[in-house]
């Protein structure tokens, strides 16, 4: 029962931590807004400068850093120079709860483990047995799932649209 009851509280502190806010490292006086849109529904994802983006140039190039400068054609990821809107093949969105969901959850699995095989060490019972591995198992699959639904290839072109607003987006 103590096993469970540690177990409980590890997760309900885990899900306190709420998701991670956006952080903004400068202040831009042109507010502009990288928008990427499917055409015809509501889904929508919004980017501004200083957040973590991740795209796929048409020279199969990953890039994966912060947004550092918009332009109306153009846009920066990381340090590195402009390219153009049109040379983005996708974008990949990220949803934070779901990452920070599936880390948590490998987290708790190696907890468990540990306490479950400290446990068995000191009531003098087999160490490696049915029950070590059970839940940790289905906490990293849980774990593993969520990490890998936690972000989604947009790719640009008939569904999906690229553009550089203006405006800042709430």
């Amino acid at each position: 029962m103590k096993k469970y009851t540690i177990l409980l509280l590890i997760l309900t502190f885990c899900f306190l931590q709420g998701v991670a806010q956006k952080k903004r490292f400068w202040y831009t006086s042109e507010s502009k807004t990288l928008l990427l849109e499917k055409i015809g529904t509501r889904h929508r994802f919004s980017f501004e400068p200083g957040d973590m983006i991740k795209l796929r140039t048409k020279n199969k190039l990953m890039m994966y850093s912060y947004l550092w400068e918009l332009n109306d054609s153009s846009i920066s990821v990381g340090q590195c120079k402009p390219f153009p809107l049109q040379n983005v093949e996708s974008v990949y969105p990220q949803f934070l709860f779901a990452r920070k969901f599936g880390k948590y959850m490998f987290l708790s699995g190696i907890v468990y483990f540990a306490i479950v095989s400290f446990d068995h060490l000191i009531n003098s019972e087999i160490v490696v047995s049915k029950d070590v591995f059970m839940v940790p198992a289905a906490l990293f699959g849980a774990g593993l799932i969520s990490i890998s639904l936690s972000e989604k290839r947009c790719k640009i072109g008939d569904r999906w649209k690229l553009k550089v607003l203006g405006i800042r987006i709430q």
